[in-house]
C-alpha cells in the first residue's frame, strides 16, 4: 500500500498537466498561436477546437503502435514503472517545447502553431503510458482486499490534481507564458525522479504480486474439488483456447457508419442550426457506444494475429 500511496501521490502531476490541454494549451492556441495554416498554397484556418481534436486524434493514433509494442515485448518483461517514467519524461518535454515557444514570442504575440503540434503530441504520447499503465499498475501491487482502495485513490489523485490546475491557471495573466510552462515542466521531472530511484523496488513488488497470483492459480487447479464445477454441456460448452469468432464486415461497416454520418451532417454549414446540433449530440452517442466497440474489435484482431503468429 505504501507504493500505492506513492504512484498516486505521483499521478496528481499527471492529472495536473492532463488539465492543460482544456485551459492554458486552449487559450494558447486561441491568442498566441497563428490561426491560419498554408498547406499547398491554400490557408486553413487552425482555431483551440482543431487543435483539441487534434490532440484526441493523436491518442489513438499512439494507442494502437504502443499495444503492437507490448506485444512484441511480452517475453522480455519491460518495465511498467520505466514506462511511466518515460511518460512524465514526455510531459516535461512537451512543456518544455511549450515554455521555449512562450520565448520565442508567444509571451506576448503568436507563435507557430508548431509548437502547440509538437506539445499535443508528446502529452499524448504521456497519457497512452500513464493512464492505462497506472491504474494497471495500482491493481496489481494493491492487496486482494484493497484494490478497490487503491482505485479509489487514482481518482482522488485525479481529483487533486484538477484542484490545482485551476489554482495554478490564476497565475496565467500574472506570469509571463513560458514561466508556467517552465513550472509545469520542473513539476513532471520531478515526478520522474521520484519514481526512478524506486523504479527497482516496484518492479520487484510487481513481479512478486504477479508471482503470487500465479501460485494461488496453480494451487487452484491442482485441487479441483476447491472450485465450482462447470455445468456446461456439450453443445453450449466453448474451450478457453477456442478463439472468437471475428464480427461480421457488415456489423463493422455499419457502426463506422453510425459515427460518420451525424459527424459528416453536422459539419454541413447550409444545414439548419437545429438539425446540426442534434446530429453533433447523435455523433456522440454513437461515438460512444459505437466507438467502444470498433475499439474493442481492433483490439480483438490484434490478439488474434499475435495468436495465430506464436501458434
Amino acid at each position: 500500500m505504501h507504493a500505492v500511496w506513492l504512484l498516486c501521490g505521483v499521478a496528481v502531476v499527471f492529472w495536473l498537466a492532463a488539465q492543460q490541454a482544456g485551459s492554458s494549451l486552449a487559450l494558447f492556441a486561441a491568442l498566441n498561436t497563428v490561426q491560419q495554416v498554408r498547406v499547398g498554397g491554400r490557408a486553413f484556418q487552425m482555431g483551440p477546437g482543431h487543435f483539441a481534436f487534434l490532440h484526441g486524434l493523436m491518442v489513438l493514433a499512439t494507442l494502437p503502435a504502443l499495444l503492437a509494442l507490448n506485444f512484441r515485448q511480452r517475453g522480455q518483461q519491460a518495465s511498467t514503472t520505466g514506462k511511466m517514467v518515460w511518460g512524465y519524461v514526455a510531459t516535461s518535454a512537451a512543456f518544455v517545447a511549450m515554455a521555449a515557444a512562450g520565448l520565442d514570442g508567444g509571451d506576448e504575440g503568436r507563435v507557430s502553431g508548431g509548437w502547440l503540434v509538437g506539445c499535443y503530441l508528446l502529452l499524448s504520447l504521456a497519457e497512452v503510458l500513464l493512464a492505462p499503465l497506472g491504474v494497471s499498475l495500482l491493481t496489481r501491487l494493491a492487496p486482494t482486499d484493497k484494490a478497490g482502495q487503491a482505485v479509489g485513490l487514482w481518482f482522488a489523485g485525479c481529483a487533486i490534481g484538477n484542484g490545482l490546475a485551476g489554482v495554478l491557471g490564476l497565475t496565467w495573466n500574472r506570469w509571463p507564458h513560458h514561466r508556467y510552462f517552465a513550472l509545469l515542466a520542473l513539476l513532471a521531472l520531478g515526478a520522474a525522479a521520484v519514481l526512478l530511484p524506486r523504479r527497482r523496488h516496484l518492479d520487484w513488488l510487481t513481479a512478486l504480486a504477479m508471482s503470487a497470483s500465479m501460485q494461488t492459480d496453480t494451487h487452484e487447479r491442482k485441487n479441483p474439488m476447491t472450485t465450482t464445477p462447470e455445468l456446461n454441456t456439450h453443445g453450449t460448452s466453448h474451450s478457453p483456447l477456442t478463439p472468437k469468432q471475428a464480427s461480421s464486415p457488415i456489423i463493422l461497416v455499419l457502426a463506422s457508419l453510425a459515427i460518420v454520418l451525424p459527424g459528416a451532417v453536422a459539419a454541413i454549414q447550409r444545414f439548419p442550426l437545429l438539425v446540426r446540433g442534434l446530429s453533433a449530440i447523435m455523433g456522440g452517442l454513437t461515438m460512444l457506444l459505437c466507438g467502444c466497440y470498433l475499439l474493442g474489435q481492433m483490439f480483438e484482431h490484434l490478439a488474434r494475429r499475435q495468436a495465430a503468429r506464436h501458434g
